[in-house]
């Protein structure tokens, strides 16, 4: 953004009549100069605004989840409103499922740095002989698909997945298979838990902020292209009935969702052009004021022709605490000049 004075000068003092007819001096605006027989005048004005932060906390619904399930290995489980986590019943080594989460973070600023991030889900149902045990979020490295196992059947264990669906097999059936069946630790999804809760009885569980789940976030941010969200996985996967039924986002009244707290840039209001006023001719100087707005820089510049050449930076103006006025003074020296004031 560029100021300019919009002032003709049509009289000047009897002491500088005579460079009258030698030079002139110009400060130009889109329709208007402003002439003056002197040779230099001071500035240009830049102006740079101080970014300000704010503090925000927000709640994402899961845009994905689903099961993977070891006793139907081939199904996919995508459209049931809750979904298995953990080992089954006792006959013979218990089969197990592992929860996938995924949430959209778009709406996240890229430039936003993560301060905390927790998840909430919902236990819906747990088996009679129900055991507890600590439930681990690992952050997955692998592409995987929702699918919409168990949206016409309604089975509680899914249904022949569809291609690109995932299943206890394939992260993108049929071809594309997990390392290893359920997925493999540092190949499939990261071996370190990002965050640990011990779930027992049917309720809400959080697993709190911590520094794994705000790098994992603030990573997704960042990089948009590699988040493939959590695998949820039992500590006790070889005991039995540790397996519990977690509501999904299919649920709409208990989906997981993830609680994000974050700062983040804010732009500033657009700067006010800047008015050049009291202009005038003293002590062999030229004079004028300008109006600076608070938290913003600026620059003067000059150049000896309108139409081309580089900007000399004549005067910088440092950013003020409030609303001024300021006055530049430049001595009058050497051939016509043009000046500018611009905000970046």
């Amino acid at each position: 953004m560029v100021g300019f004075a919009k002032i003709f000068w049509n009289k000047f003092p009897t002491e500088y009549s005579h460079m009258c007819q030698e030079r002139q001096q110009q400060i130009m605006s889109s329709d208007c100069a402003m002439k003056i027989p002197f040779c230099t005048i001071l500035a240009v004005l830049s102006v740079v605004a101080n970014v300000v932060r704010a503090d925000i906390t927000t709640n994402l619904p899961a845009s994905a989840d689903t099961s993977l399930l070891e006793s139907n290995p081939d199904n996919n489980l995508g459209a049931l409103s809750e979904i298995p986590d953990g080992s089954m019943h006792s006959l013979g080594p218990p089969p197990r499922s592992r929860a996938l989460f995924k949430f959209d973070l778009t709406q996240i600023p890229a430039d936003a740095t993560i301060s905390a991030a927790s998840l909430t889900i919902q236990v819906v149902k747990k088996p009679t002989l129900g055991v507890g045990s600590s439930f681990d979020l690992h952050a997955v490295l692998q592409d995987w698909g929702e699918g919409v196992g168990s949206a016409v059947s309604f089975s509680q264990t899914g249904d022949p997945a569809n291609p690109g669906e995932a299943t206890w097999n394939n992260r993108l059936h049929p071809s594309t298979a997990w390392s290893a069946p359920g997925g493999a630790a540092d190949v499939d999804y990261v071996g370190a838990a990002s965050a640990t809760t011990f779930m027992n009885d049917v309720g809400p569980y959080t697993f709190g902020s911590s520094a794994g789940m705000i790098s994992d976030v603030q990573s997704w941010v960042n990089t948009p292209s590699a988040n493939f969200g959590w695998m949820l996985i039992s500590q006790s996967e070889g005991t039995a009935y540790t397996a519990r039924r977690i509501a999904s986002r299919e649920d709409t009244i208990n989906p997981p969702f993830l609680t994000i707290t974050y700062t983040a840039p804010t732009q500033p209001p657009p700067p006010v052009p800047p008015t050049l006023s009291q202009i005038a001719v003293a002590g062999g100087r030229f004079v004028f004021t300008f109006n600076a707005q608070s938290n913003r820089t600026y620059v003067v510049e000059s150049r000896p022709d309108a139409a081309s050449g580089s900007w000399t930076t004549v005067t910088n103006i440092p950013a003020l605490t409030s609303d001024s006025a300021i006055a530049v003074s430049d001595p009058i020296s050497g051939g016509r000049n043009f000046y500018r004031v611009h905000t970046p």
